[in-house]
């Protein structure tokens, strides 16, 4: 198939870029600035947002991948607007580019989407919360962008946590190597994590088989402590401190309440109910492969 790719440089785009292309996918990358891409072996053309418009939309499948790292900074007002634009406006480009064809636009989403809770929850099954969090603002605005349009194929793809060459585990693993891991509060709170092969499987799965509605891609959960935990052991050290719920809100406020304090266990029925299944289904197993490459 002829995928496009959005925000395809990025820690899961690198990788599912290289797994698309082992699959004999044709990829184009859309970019902000070529200058940044680092390699384009996996790539058949890259092409910047001021090109869309003036290319021909022959592509199967587009992928958006797009967004500022939720996680990169405490959230002050200038942080939270930048977060939501860099998804908002760039899903409406994709939207308006598909127009009325027959292209298929798979939309990154995430579990934030979801009333934090110590219960488990699905797709059609999500706990009542009247509480309001930046996380469900961001989600629900970006993928009513999605679900308010009027294109013909698209699936929604609700990433947890995933584990693999960057993003968590690149924030837990240079202190738990030392001997320093920490817990952050009492390490009780619930995380639903996917790693990163297993994404990668899902997402060219829903190319096939996926039909107008969201997909959770969540593989395990597990407390903040045992996942902290099985990474100190596989560097044979201890985990050895905990820093107090107080600090960890006077050092990243709202952002660190809403994702590193908070719980969710999230699970992915419909993608199951189509007969996928994820290889990494624990943290000794994700955690072991991952690691196992550094």
């Amino acid at each position: 198939m002829k995928i496009l790719i959005a925000g395809g440089s990025g820690f899961v785009g690198s990788n599912l870029s290289e797994y698309l292309y082992s699959k004999g996918h044709q990829l184009t990358l859309l970019t902000r600035n070529k200058k940044t891409i680092k390699s384009y072996i996996y790539y058949t053309d890259i092409i910047t947002w001021d090109e869309l418009f003036n290319i021909k939309n022959d592509f199967d499948v587009i992928i958006n991948l797009c967004g500022y790292e939720i996680a990169a900074k405490r959230w002050t007002a200038k942080i939270k607007q930048k977060i939501l634009d860099s998804r908002l406006i760039p899903t409406q480009k994709l939207v308006d580019f598909i127009g009325n064809s027959d292209t298929k636009l798979i939309n990154t989403s995430a579990i934030g989407f979801y009333t934090f809770s110590k219960n488990e929850q699905d797709e059609n099954n999500i706990e009542a919360d009247d509480t309001d969090t930046f996380s469900k603002e961001i989600t629900h605005k970006w993928e009513s962008v999605v679900t308010n349009s009027n294109i013909k194929n698209w699936c929604i793809t609700r990433f947890g946590v995933v584990l693999g060459d960057g993003g968590f585990l690149k924030k837990i693993v240079p202190t738990a190597k030392i001997g320093l891991g920490v817990t952050l509060g009492n390490g009780d709170n619930d995380i639903t994590f996917i790693q990163i092969d297993d994404l990668c499987k899902a997402i060219d799965f829903l190319i096939h088989n996926s039909s107008n509605t969201a997909y959770n891609l969540t593989a395990f959960h597990c407390t903040q402590k045992q996942i902290t935990t099985e990474i100190c052991n596989f560097y044979n050290k201890k985990l050895r401190f905990q820093m107090p719920r107080f600090m960890v809100k006077i050092l990243f406020g709202q952002m660190g309440e809403e994702l590193l304090l908070s719980s969710q266990k999230i699970n992915a029925t419909k993608i199951l109910d189509l007969g996928f299944d994820f290889e990494y289904k624990n943290q000794e197993n994700s955690i072991y492969k991952c690691l196992r490459k550094k």
